[in-house]
């Protein structure tokens, strides 16, 4: 599930995802991707199965 709020502070759009956790691990990678600093986070269920995944490049 991913929820958008305005923040009036910023004047921006903002964005968060929610993930029901219920078991597995989180794993996270940091790499460069075309020389841009990514970050990547990944839930897996307790069976190895990647639950969710999210991508964070920098700016």
């Amino acid at each position: 599930m991913v929820r958008v709020f305005f923040a009036l502070a910023t004047r921006e759009w903002k964005s968060w995802a929610f993930a029901n956790v219920v078991g597995g691990f989180l794993e996270g990678e940091v790499k460069r991707a075309d020389g841009v600093p990514t970050l990547t986070f990944r839930h897996y269920s307790v069976d190895g199965k990647v639950l969710n995944a999210d991508v964070f490049r920098a700016k």
